[in-house]
């Protein structure tokens, strides 16, 4: 808590109602890209989050460590989205 980390983006694919992705980390030590992907369906939409790493800290054995914390972000990330989203309502 209170620990902030400040990072460049840089915004690498934007496919209007159906994929916002962007890269950000050190290459060849650790990047992500990270994608919100938004379904419709019934008049609802559905954002799934993924994103790929690459880089030494992608492997064994620290790929497990990375995956936890980054499914530990990403839920975050979703649930603040879906905070925002339903105050703008």
């Amino acid at each position: 808590a209170g620990r902030r980390v400040r990072t460049e983006l840089n915004v690498i694919r934007v496919r209007p109602n159906r994929e916002l992705c962007w890269r950000a980390g050190v290459p060849g030590v650790l990047v992500g890209e990270h994608s919100f992907f938004f379904t419709e369906s019934a008049g609802k939409t559905t954002v799934r989050s993924e994103e790929p790493f690459s880089g030494v800290l992608a492997h064994r054995p620290w790929a497990n460590v990375i995956e936890r914390s980054a499914a530990r972000v990403h839920n975050q990330m979703l649930s603040g989205f879906a905070t925002h989203v339903r105050a703008l309502r």
